[in-house]
């Protein structure tokens, strides 16, 4: 099977964002590989090519607010998805139904234009309208992570970026995202950057 090609250089470049960290610091804790993730988050987002943004994970909205923060409003549209169902992620922290209302109201009092949607991120794939330029699954829910990117990894256009966020078990990332991507020609990565994220680019031309 083909495999994506290995990075000769950046394919993202990562900038700090101390003015990103100080906002989402005054909602909730920040530790140091916390505020990376984020500002990682932010780094592909303006990295992306117009067009539009999803995050798989939506938690309390952090993310989805990083992702907001690092796009070009006149030529980005950000989403996030989430069932909002009970589970435990990886490292035990709880997802509850609650999280939908929390993530809304932190939304709303940062003023970030994002569009959540509450589903099944695998059936809204197969359904949606237009290619992405920017995917980033952050579920923390493992078992999850290949059936999800699967069918996103084809909204992907050229040129634009597929990431997950990793701290837990870099190996395990790089696998997952191998066999994700292993019978899809056409890709650059993985670059790991700041705050555990795998990032891979979909080549100009496939």
């Amino acid at each position: 099977m083909p495999k994506a090609d290995s990075v000769p250089e950046e394919i993202v470049e990562y900038r700090e964002e101390p003015g990103l960290i100080e906002i989402l610091s005054a909602i909730s804790r920040m530790p140091k590989a916390r505020a990376k993730k984020f500002q990682t988050f932010a780094s592909l987002a303006r990295a992306a090519p117009a067009g539009t943004i999803v995050e798989l994970g939506t938690y309390r909205g952090l993310g989805a607010f990083a992702l907001w923060w690092g796009s070009d409003k006149y030529i980005h549209r950000v989403y996030t998805i989430d069932d909002f169902l009970k589970r435990k992620g990886w490292a035990n922290e709880e997802y509850v139904a609650d999280n939908l209302k929390i993530a809304r109201s932190n939304l709303r009092f940062l003023r970030a234009d994002v569009t959540i949607r509450q589903g099944d991120a695998r059936k809204m794939a197969k359904k949606w309208p237009d290619l992405v330029s920017l995917i980033v699954w952050d579920l923390g829910v493992m078992a999850r992570v290949v059936a999800d990117l699967y069918g996103w990894r084809e909204r992907v256009l050229p040129g634009g970026f597929l990431a997950m966020h990793d701290t837990f078990d870099q190996q395990l990332g790089s696998r997952t995202l191998e066999k994700c991507l292993a019978d899809d020609g056409g890709w650059i990565g993985p670059q790991v950057m700041p705050g555990g994220v795998w990032a891979w680019k979909r080549k100009d031309k496939v």
